[in-house]
């Protein structure tokens, strides 16, 4: 998806100035497996939730205190800027302690040392862990060789000046040199927007019962264990947005939006850099509690995992998001069983998973939103590389993967979608132009749409804001 493509899904797990976001991102994750895994039942269990629970915040109850630096802006505001000031402090402070103890040589020798190892790590990350298939953005390697040169002169200083009082000065000062790398990343790609979002959140398991005669304003985000039933896929828990209307007592069937995460990624994002849950209760609001139930299941199997969204011969992610989810969200949830009350939709690896499953598994699911999507699954190394490293070679099954190869053999007269990319992401806004092209040549009903911004949540939660209506509308819901 291009170099934005890259800086974005790097950012979001790996990297020298943001690996810690992903840890507590991942830390999150083993917290919610501490607790009873239970289907989310269509009747209510026994046990009752007396708030909302949401994501990247633990539940309040009234009066309660909450601490003002949970909603410590990270992406906006006076953080990044702070950041960015201290850091650049911090290494000209690194630099000029250098210099006194050493030589000018000796800070060009670091800088040479640290371009050389940021040019090995990309090298490593492209071309032999290769964990996306992307260039990697230069902006996001500029960070990663500022905090490898700021090791590198603390480490030249406290051997220079062996003490207590220089290494603490120097590990100080290379930590704040780590933040800045990570404060400018993250708001580039606001992949976590506040204080909050780093923080663990245990996410129920079980549906609140309404008191008697009472509403619910909000909606509640749950965590469920979808079985592999037919695919044997090893997924992660699926987190579910249940909105305000189907918590009241008498709630009637609700469409269904399954929304899929970037790779890699977890469904977290989607509650933290993408606010679903605050996107759809905005939605709700104004339509007295009536929105669709959300889906967000594990499309990966795993943080570095890359199936394509394909039943490859390693996993069978199609069946699994085509059929196994589907079977036990009607089976467990009080939902429209029908066709036409289901969409697809998902940013990144996930824009393109919902092509895939658009075009393969229109009886599924007719309608999609794709954002930042590829044309195509790829492991990064062209064509014929994913079929023979994915696929085994096998040419037919790399085709019933490829959205391009379905348009092109099938038509889908009821089938439609919006495809949404940023206006600085060039590789998504061509695959977005391909695709359209060759969906509106198949008879679906297909637009485009584009957002200020590049590979970054900013377009992925503005693009699902601005379609709700038209996903409502699709889904049976009154405007």
């Amino acid at each position: 998806m291009g170099v934005s493509s890259s800086a974005a899904r790097l950012y979001q797990c790996v990297g020298t100035s943001t690996v810690v976001m992903s840890w507590c991102a991942a830390a999150s994750e083993s917290v919610m497996a501490h607790s009873v895994d239970r289907p989310v039942s269509a009747t209510f269990p026994q046990v009752r939730l007396t708030v909302a629970t949401y994501p990247g915040r633990r539940a309040r109850t009234e009066g309660r205190t909450v601490n003002p630096l949970r909603n410590l802006q990270l992406t906006a505001g006076p953080v990044p800027l702070l950041l960015l000031l201290a850091g650049a402090a911090a290494l000209a402070g690194l630099i000029s302690a250098t210099r006194r103890s050493g030589s000018t040589r000796t800070v060009l020798a670091c800088i040479g040392a640290a371009l050389t190892t940021t040019a090995l790590v990309d090298f490593l990350v492209e071309f032999v862990w290769r964990p996306f298939p992307d260039r990697l953005d230069p902006l996001v390697l500029l960070w990663i060789g500022l905090a490898v040169l700021a090791v590198l002169l603390a480490g030249v200083r406290v051997v220079r000046s062996p003490s207590w009082r220089s290494a603490g000065l120097s590990a100080t000062a290379v930590a704040v040199v780590a933040l800045m790398g990570a404060g400018q990343v993250n708001s580039l790609y606001a992949a976590y927007p506040s204080v909050e979002d780093l923080l663990p959140v245990d996410y129920p398991a079980t549906v609140p019962r309404p008191d008697p005669g009472t509403e619910a304003v909000r909606g509640v985000v749950v965590r469920a264990t979808v079985p592999p039933a037919r695919s044997r896929f090893a997924a992660r828990q699926a987190l579910i947005y249940l909105p305000p209307a189907y918590l009241s007592g008498a709630r009637e069937r609700l469409p269904v939006l399954m929304l899929l995460p970037g790779q890699p990624g977890s469904p977290r994002d989607w509650f933290s850099g993408g606010k679903l849950a605050r996107t759809m209760d905005t939605y709700a609001a104004r339509r007295g509690g009536v929105a669709p139930v959300v889906v967000v299941p594990d499309a990966t199997g795993g943080q570095f995992e890359n199936p394509l969204c394909a039943d490859s011969r390693s996993k069978r992610a199609a069946t699994y998001l085509a059929e196994d989810v589907p079977a036990w969200v009607r089976q467990n949830l009080s939902v429209d069983p029908m066709p036409r009350a289901w969409a697809v939709g998902g940013y990144s690896y996930g824009g393109t998973c919902a092509l895939q499953l658009a075009t393969r598994f229109p009886e599924v699911f007719r309608t999609f939103l794709a954002l930042s999507p590829d044309a195509e699954p790829d492991l990064g190394g062209g064509r014929e590389e994913t079929i023979r490293d994915a696929f085994a070679g096998d040419r037919g099954a790399y085709a019933r993967a490829d959205p391009i190869t379905q348009l092109s053999l099938r038509r889908f007269p009821d089938s439609a979608g919006v495809l949404v990319a940023g206006t600085d992401d060039a590789a998504s806004t061509a695959a977005a132009k391909r695709v359209a092209v060759a969906a509106a040549g198949a008879g679906m009903t297909v637009r485009t749409r584009w957002i200020r911004g590049g590979h970054d949540f900013a377009v992925w939660s503005g693009g699902l804001t601005a379609e709700l209506d038209w996903l409502g509308g699709r889904l049976g819901l009154p405007g």
